[in-house]
């Protein structure tokens, strides 16, 4: 039986990977990191471990809860992720501590926690969710843009780490805009301020910079992540790439 640790697993990409991924492996346990209220069709379902944790608080509350209950899995997908759109300018510590809390220590606090477990299970992997902006600059995007950047090389330097000494498998998928997303909609209300537009001149200038002229699907960057995990023995020679989604 599969175990899986999915966090930001309450909505996004997280909520849809679940989703997806009951669709390919039914019989599996999956334990949601998240500290918002899960959606109803996976807080009713007895394979689903509701754990309410900001993936970004200290290590030492996530591994005690780790302790008491004993879960060990051998499949993390880390997908929590916040934006903080600001001008150099006008960016605060309290932004930055947030954006930076969640985007990458987080991948660090996880990763720790889990990492007793992980070593001990077969064909373990870690997925973590980046961004193109890890490589892209954007308006007003210093501490996203940062975050990522932060996320990818630490993506990079687990599977160094972990994957040789470990049999840990570690790798990145980087998609564009998502459509559908609490994320995607913030974007669009921040490019409209702080450029001076109505939502749809927002919205109709960042669609034309993508070839496909429209935003990733949200569904199929989930069926896409589910499909590659689901086959362990094929995904671990994955370790140590980041996998660009959408374009």
């Amino acid at each position: 039986m599969r175990k899986l640790v999915v966090t930001g697993g309450a909505s996004g990409v997280g909520r849809e990977f679940v989703r997806q991924w009951f669709t390919l492996d039914g019989n599996c346990q999956v334990v949601i990191v998240d500290p918002a209220d899960l959606p109803k069709d996976l807080a009713g379902d007895s394979r689903v471990y509701h754990w309410r944790f900001d993936v970004g608080d200290p290590i030492a509350e996530l591994t005690l809860q780790l302790h008491h209950s004993g879960f060990e899995a051998d499949t993390l997908v880390q997908c929590a992720g916040v934006n903080g759109i600001a001008s150099i300018e006008n960016l605060d510590d309290g932004l930055w501590d947030k954006v930076m809390d969640t985007n990458a220590r987080g991948l660090w606090h996880m990763v720790k926690a889990f990492l007793p477990g992980l070593r001990k299970a077969e064909n373990p992997i870690v997925m973590n969710v980046i961004s193109n902006a890890s490589h892209m600059p954007m308006t007003d995007s210093c501490v996203y843009n940062a975050s990522k950047g932060a996320a990818h090389i630490m993506t990079l330097q687990m599977a160094r780490e972990l994957t040789r000494r470990d049999g840990i498998a570690v790798m990145g998928v980087s998609p564009n805009k998502l459509s559908g997303t609490a994320m995607s909609d913030y974007i669009d209300q921040q490019v409209m301020a702080s450029r001076g537009w109505t939502l749809e001149e927002a919205r109709e200038y960042q669609l034309n910079s993508l070839l496909w002229k429209k935003e990733t699907p949200t569904h199929e960057l989930a069926k896409f992540m589910a499909t590659i995990l689901s086959q362990p023995e094929t995904a671990k020679w994955l370790s140590g790439c980041i996998i660009p989604f959408g374009a």
